[in-house]
């Protein structure tokens, strides 16, 4: 429930229906519901959507199933990303709101992040291309279908957002920051003598003030 999925269902719906040159031709894929699972799975067959909704690993076999070593095609060939979750309850983020490893990864293989704004993630991805309103079918529907017939445009979208992450999130270098604590920390501490305790924390604390975090670390 929290990453909107039954919303999801409903604007798919609308999606058909406002569109029926598409039935057939477009496919929505959950890869993992959570709680959700059960009322996902039941408004698919009351909606008679069971020919155009797939379920990556169901628990049970009354399901098309879709095997994990099929995801990466299956990424390949999507038009967009939806990032529904739902939104802040008097201002407490939902748990899991900004499912930030399935937005990252889905940078990466360039595929458009449909969002309705909320968390980091819905900010970021408002940055590049306008959001859908949360809770809102129709306006999902419409995000939905401009994901599919702007495919031309969305590809500039695309390379946007990937630009910012390469540029913002400077992977590179956060890998080679973190490979030196793992070094440093398998290495173990050094000991040190009781009486330099003191001068060793003023130390640490001006490595800190002068942004030298892993100095300060292997301190």
């Amino acid at each position: 429930i929290d990453s909107g999925a039954l919303d999801t269902v409903y604007a798919f719906k609308s999606l058909l229906q406002s569109h029926n040159r598409l039935a057939g031709k477009v496919k929505l894929l959950f890869c993992s519901t959570g709680s959700s699972s059960a009322d996902v799975r039941q408004a698919v067959v009351d909606l008679q959507l069971e020919e155009h909704v797939f379920f990556l690993n169901p628990s049970d076999a009354g399901n098309k199933m879709i095997v994990g070593n099929q995801l990466s095609p299956l990424v390949a060939a999507c038009d967009a990303l939806i990032h529904s979750p739902l939104a802040p309850s008097n201002g407490s983020p939902q748990r899991f709101l900004d499912t930030t490893y399935d937005i990252l990864c889905g940078l990466a293989c360039g595929l458009t992040v449909v969002s309705n704004g909320f968390g980091w993630v819905g900010e970021f991805a408002g940055r590049f291309y306008r959001t859908f309103a949360g809770g809102n079918i129709h306006s999902l529907s419409r995000s939905l279908f401009e994901a599919i017939e702007k495919r031309d445009k969305l590809a500039n979208v695309r390379r946007a957002a990937f630009k910012a992450v390469e540029n913002e999130l400077a992977f590179g270098q956060a890998a080679d920051e973190f490979q030196k604590i793992i070094v440093n920390a398998l290495s173990g501490p050094e000991v040190q003598d009781a009486n330099s305790s003191d001068g060793l924390f003023e130390q640490i604390e001006k490595t800190i003030h002068g942004k030298q975090y892993i100095d300060a670390i292997q301190l």
